[in-house]
């Protein structure tokens, strides 16, 4: 399993500085985050750190024109160009990925709340058909597309990684993959580890916070059980800390939280040699 970080929550104020942070931190790779223009403003000096050979680009996190359930179909196609020109430049960061949400601040949890004028089902239909969309075009960019699986209260659609395991079987293409999201999780699973299970190889990609978003560790959520059924099912793909808490000064706390999480994959790696049990695999490679 490789550890990243959100390269806007590392020290420094350029992204060499934040990349050099992370990898004296001791991180695999950055996440970046932006609209297409941003990302691209962002290339040469991306592309530069890529080929120093210390630290790579996980994913990027898209920020776009309108969404991919939006109500307004003009809206959804304009979601849909600019997530096409991120995925042509994760193609160009040795094919990372670029993470998706069906949209943001529509809700069927509670009476009243702002809708899409659809049901849930109707909304399932139009996500699936433009994550299809956009995962044979991800294909064609050498690139994935991450669908990340977020709350009720926030997305109308694509709530736990069951219903996205769905959605990953009706998409049923090879540069799509689920983006698990332990904040998320929190709300939404009744056991986070089960579904971590029983998502299996449509799960490429894992935000790790914690309760309140601060940093993992630092709340409520369960790690330890986390991370064992990450490695007992053979997950290898990121994990990637998406967190950030004002509190804390993120100069000592990143490595201290990338030493954690890489001191419980350890430990499990250790548990699981010393005894062996059946496994279902988790890997997007598998």
């Amino acid at each position: 399993m490789k550890l990243s970080c959100f390269a806007d929550f590392a020290p420094g104020e350029t992204l060499t500085q934040r990349a050099n942070y992370l990898v004296q931190a001791g991180f695999d790779a950055m996440e970046l985050v932006g609209k297409p223009d941003e990302i691209k403003a962002l290339m040469p000096e991306a592309r530069q750190i890529l080929d120093g050979g210390r630290l790579r680009v996980s994913a990027i996190c898209a920020l776009h024109r309108g969404w991919l359930v939006d109500p307004d179909a003009e809206a959804r196609r304009a979601a849909k160009e600019d997530i096409r020109a991120l995925l042509d430049l994760a193609g160009e960061l040795d094919g990372c990925g670029v993470f998706v949400i069906p949209i943001l601040g529509y809700t069927h949890a509670y009476p009243g709340g702002p809708r899409t004028g659809r049901t849930p089902d109707g909304d399932r239909e139009v996500l699936i058909e433009g994550l299809s969309e956009l995962a044979a075009y991800a294909h064609q960019a050498r690139a994935t597309l991450f669908l990340e699986v977020i709350n009720r209260y926030e997305s109308p659609v694509a709530n736990t990684l069951a219903e996205g395991a769905e959605i990953a079987r009706r998409v049923a293409q090879p540069a799509f993959r689920l983006n698990a999201d332990f904040f998320h999780m929190n709300i939404e699973e009744a056991d986070p580890a089960a579904a971590l299970w029983q998502c299996g190889t449509a799960l490429g990609h894992i935000h790790a916070g914690d309760s309140t978003r601060t940093y993992p560790g630092f709340g409520n959520l369960d790690y330890p059980k986390l991370v064992r059924a990450l490695v007992e099912g053979g997950y290898d793909q990121y994990l990637t800390v998406d967190a950030r808490d004002l509190r804390l000064d993120p100069h000592r706390v990143l490595t201290a939280v990338c030493r954690y999480l890489r001191g419980l994959i350890s430990l499990v790696e250790e548990r699981a040699c010393l005894a062996p049990t059946a496994t279902v695999s988790l890997s997007s490679g598998s």
